[in-house]
C-alpha cells in the first residue's frame, strides 16, 4: 500500500531521477518501519533504486523508464513480502551526522553497511529527507549490537542470510 500511489506507469513518471528519489525515499521509510523483522532485505529498497541511478548515464535514454519499471517492481515486491508496518508520516527521524554514520558503518566490517551507507548518504545529499540518514544508522546500529551474537541469532534477527 504504502508504494501503490508513488508512481502511476499508465503515463510513467515525469523525471526517472525524480521517481528514484521517492522510490528510495520510500524505501528508507520502508526500512525504519519494518526493521525489525527482516531488516538486510529490506536495505534493498534503497540500495537497489539508487544503484540504478549510478547507472543511467551508462544506459540508453530509451531504457530509463523500463529500468526504472523493473526496479520499481522489486522494491515493492520486497515492501509487500516484508513491509508489514507502514511507515509513519513526518520526518522526525533520530540522525546522526553523515561522517559519524560512515565511521559506524565501517567499525561493522559488514559490506552491506558500507553500501547501505553510501546510498542512504548519497540520496540525502539529493533528497535531504532525515530517514536516510536514520536509517543508515539504524542498520550500523543493529550490527555493532549483534557482534556477539550466534550466527542463529543473527540469522533470526535478519540480519544475514544462510
Amino acid at each position: 500500500a504504502v508504494l501503490a500511489g508513488l508512481l502511476a506507469y499508465d503515463k510513467g513518471p515525469e523525471s526517472v531521477e525524480d521517481a528514484l528519489s521517492a522510490l528510495t525515499e520510500a524505501g528508507a521509510r520502508m526500512y525504519l518501519a519494518n526493521a525489525a523483522r527482516q531488516p538486510l532485505v529490506l536495505l534493498h529498497t534503497v540500495t537497489a533504486p539508487a544503484a540504478l541511478r549510478l547507472m543511467l548515464p551508462h544506459l540508453p535514454a530509451g531504457l530509463h523508464k523500463t529500468a526504472l519499471a523493473y526496479v520499481w517492481q522489486n522494491v515493492a515486491a520486497t515492501a509487500a513480502a516484508y513491509g508489514d508496518q507502514t511507515p509513519r508520516e513526518g520526518d522526525d527521524w533520530p540522525t546522526q551526522e553523515p561522517s559519524a554514520i560512515i565511521e559506524r558503518s565501517i567499525a561493522t566490517d559488514d559490506p552491506h553497511a558500507l553500501k547501505f551507507a553510501e546510498a542512504c548518504i548519497r540520496e540525502h545529499r539529493r533528497n535531504p529527507q532525515p530517514s536516510y540518514l536514520a536509517a543508515a544508522a539504524d542498520w550500523a546500529s543493529r550490527l555493532h549490537r549483534a557482534r556477539r551474537w550466534s550466527a542463529a541469532e543473527r540469522d533470526a534477527a535478519g540480519l544475514e542470510f544462510r
